[in-house]
């Protein structure tokens, strides 16, 4: 199958120290393959390619599991959001002295 369309941006929404932001954006990229294979799916099932903007919320715990995902608002397509939140959940971001939050916003496709 054709890739449809690679993430367009994927980044923090709130600004971040230059080390901080350099972790977040190398476990985002890790996940690039998993997020790739969520919007083709949702592109097959639907026949429609578009552009899909969806704000993810990340509880994390102190070790960097990924210990819950919500979604600022549903895409409307609930194999699209479980797929998406299933590949969050297996992210693994750098360790912090404690639990902390991210908020991310995952834009996918082209149009």
């Amino acid at each position: 199958m054709a890739e449809h369309g690679a993430p367009g941006a994927i980044a923090p929404v709130r600004p971040r120290d230059a080390d901080a932001h350099a972790s977040l954006t190398s476990t985002i990229n890790q996940a690039k393959r998993g997020l790739n294979f969520c919007y083709d799916r949702m592109v097959k099932a639907t026949g429609m390619p578009r552009r899909v903007l969806v704000k993810v919320h990340v509880k994390v715990g102190a070790a960097g599991a990924v210990n819950g995902v919500s979604f600022g608002q549903s895409t409307g397509d609930s194999d699209f959001d479980a797929c998406i939140s299933n590949t969050v959940k297996r992210m693994s971001f750098a360790a912090q002295p404690s639990d902390h939050d991210e908020d991310l916003t995952l834009t996918l496709g082209g149009g």
